[in-house]
């Protein structure tokens, strides 16, 4: 495999590893909140008026819905999240330890254009890695234009 080729596919692994982390995240967050859903449906169902309720219960019914978004929404952040993030914190290694083997210009024509992907997950995972490899990234500065004739200088008197 020739250093093209060998380029062109981590930078593919890399794509398929910041979608795989987007993924993982969405994966773990859809059955969650899937649950949470049913049980808001089935709690709002369960209590369909039947004319002699106080008011005061479907309120009570309400709430006891909103525990349960609530209780959805935590399960996501605390669970989902922290693992796709350790994920892709462990993928980040492991690209790491493949991409330090290259040398400088090679890391920086495989993670350079990665900066600007589309997926956010890509960015995130990239992002890290060129500052550890303390790649450039800033564009060369222009030359100072040549002299006109016409520039706005000091006065002779203060010279």
């Amino acid at each position: 495999m020739n250093d093209e080729q060998q380029i062109a596919a981590l930078r593919e692994e890399i794509r398929w590893a910041g979608k795989l982390t987007g993924g993982l995240r969405v994966g773990l967050a859809a059955p969650v909140v899937g649950l949470v859903l049913l049980a808001v449906v089935s709690v709002l169902l369960a209590s369909y008026p039947y004319g002699t309720d106080p008011p005061d219960y479907y309120f009570q019914e309400l709430m006891l819905a909103g525990r349960y978004v609530l209780g959805g929404a935590a399960v996501v952040l605390l669970v989902a999240y922290p693992v796709a993030l350790s994920y892709r914190s462990w993928l980040r290694l492991r690209l790491y330890k493949r991409l330090s083997v290259l040398r400088q210009e090679q890391r920086a024509e495989v993670l350079i254009p990665l900066r600007t992907d589309k997926v956010g997950d890509i960015r995130k995972l990239v992002e890290p890695l060129i500052r550890q490899f303390r790649l450039r990234t800033e564009l060369a500065p222009a030359a100072m234009p040549d002299a006109r004739g016409d520039e706005v200088s000091a006065p002779e008197s203060l010279g």
